[in-house]
């Protein structure tokens, strides 16, 4: 899970989904500077508690700008160190090209990281960020910066976000069901053969 140490520019409150999963519950219209709506800026301090591969959201509800920026810095809480960082957005879409994601450990080279873009079924959007070497994977502890900026699509905004200790990208559903459409009919000729 996620946990809030600070926040800056940000209104909202943190809270649990039907799923019981910890989600960060945005109004960005609520958002003020001097009486006047605040650029669409979301700047947060987290600690990542989960385990690696484990899963947690923001969930982004409220009138939006069209390119909100995100700015994280998270704290690796997790007791295992990290060789990679994966965000999904749902009903939005990841720029790639003003402010195109930046994730490195703080006080490194983040060209030590590589952003890797994404298309995820059931998520319109997202990008891994794997580490490439040097001394920038993030252990117990450390902090990782993560930059991006997003547009909305439509609907209520989903991010979810985790990292891995594996250093390589995580199979997507679509891999995985065209994998076992391919090993299935080997699997029921080997069946055949034996029960003859």
């Amino acid at each position: 899970s996620l946990a809030l140490v600070s926040q800056a520019q940000a209104a909202g409150s943190w809270s649990t989904d039907e799923n019981g999963q910890p989600v960060y519950l945005w109004t960005a219209d609520d958002w003020v500077s001097n009486g006047q709506p605040a650029q669409c800026e979301f700047i947060l301090d987290l600690a990542f508690s989960g385990v690696p591969g484990g899963t947690s959201y923001f969930k982004l509800y409220g009138e939006k700008e069209n390119d909100p920026l995100v700015t994280q810095t998270v704290t690796n809480t997790s007791g295992a160190t990290w060789q990679d960082w994966h965000v999904d957005i749902l009903n939005g879409a990841i720029s790639r090209t003003v402010d195109a994601p930046v994730v490195h450990k703080v006080g490194a080279d983040s060209s030590n990281w590589s952003i890797q873009y994404v298309q995820n079924p059931g998520y319109t959007d997202g990008f891994g960020a794997v580490w490439v070497g040097g001394t920038s994977s993030v252990a117990t502890s450390e902090k990782l910066s993560i930059k991006f900026r997003w547009t909305p699509t439509g609907g209520p905004v989903t991010i979810r976000q985790y990292p891995t200790d594996t250093g390589s990208p995580i199979p997507e559903p679509s891999t995985i069901l065209a994998l076992a459409s391919c090993l299935l009919p080997m699997g029921i000729g080997a069946f055949r053969r034996r029960s003859k």
